[in-house]
């Protein structure tokens, strides 16, 4: 009898994992024939409708309406003048107003909403872009290359922002906008000082932005400038040396060096310029 019961007991067990097993298959059979038709039209090289899971974001329906397949079936990703700022959105009744730049580069979600069923993403092409030069951290990116394109009622702060910040290096106080008077090729030259900016994001000085417009954020001159020397050849601690100019002596360095070593010759030492001069250097023969 309790030979029975263990039967049982274990068909019961296989029966219920085997339904189990079964719920959790169609569960998951279900959830992934579960796609969103989105359109994407505009500025981009294939429109059209796609077909989208609902993780999708906004930014990967525009990606894939901007990648061509080429006859050997190889993606090839095309360079579009296609806004990533003025997007549009429409989502029933509602227009979602879409700027994928302050995502790319702030994090902002909001900014790339997740896809839903019906989407119709209209994507424009620039039509105004400010420049910014200087002391900004994208100052180093070629894709930008200075250009960043102007969103409705962007002020000097918005661009700031986008580009990434403002070096420690910048001279605040100094900044300057250059516009262009109309249509015509002059321009007039707007003083700004950033401190007041930052401190305050609604004063007047933080100017609201026209097409064209170029900010210039110079460099404080000689920031941290980073002077050194390096020591080689018969030197108790060789390598590299931080120095003043103009105050700095190369005895002083070489002493921080721990000195010549005892097969130095130092009636054959120079001192080797940026130049690639060679010199001979008075302070060696205080060493002697």
């Amino acid at each position: 009898m309790k030979n029975i019961y263990k039967v049982v007991l274990v068909m019961a067990i296989l029966l219920f994992s085997i339904c189990l097993f079964s719920q959790e298959n169609n569960d998951t059979k279900y959830s992934s024939e579960i796609m969103y038709n989105v359109s994407v039209v505009g500025a981009v090289k294939n429109p059209g409708v796609y077909m989208f899971p609902p993780t999708s974001r906004v930014s990967e329906a525009i990606k894939l309406a901007n990648t061509l397949i080429d006859t050997l079936n190889v993606p090839v990703y095309a360079a579009s003048n296609a806004s990533k700022r003025n997007i549009t959105l429409k989502r029933n009744d509602e227009i979602i107003k879409i700027d994928l730049l302050r995502f790319l580069v702030l994090g902002e979600e909001n900014s790339n909403p997740y896809l839903e069923d019906g989407d119709i993403i209209i994507v424009p092409a620039i039509k105004k872009q400010v420049h910014i030069f200087g002391a900004v951290g994208n100052r180093n990116n070629e894709e930008l290359q200075n250009s960043i394109e102007l969103g409705d009622g962007d002020r000097i702060s918005d661009i700031i922002e986008l580009a990434m910040g403002i070096m420690p290096s910048a001279d605040k106080q100094n900044a300057e906008l250059v516009r262009f008077i109309g249509n015509s090729s002059e321009t007039k030259s707007i003083e700004i000082n950033l401190n007041i900016i930052i401190d305050d994001l609604e004063c007047k000085d933080n100017l609201v932005l026209q097409n064209n417009d170029r900010i210039y954020i110079r460099e404080i001159p000689q920031y941290h400038n980073k002077s050194f020397i390096t020591l080689i050849g018969e030197i108790a601690y060789t390598g590299t040396y931080a120095i003043e100019n103009n105050k700095t002596t190369l005895l002083q360095i070489i002493t921080k060096a721990g000195g010549p070593t005892e097969d130095a010759d130092l009636s054959n030492a120079y001192l080797q310029r940026i130049s690639k001069e060679d010199l001979r250097e008075p302070e060696y023969d205080q060493l002697r």
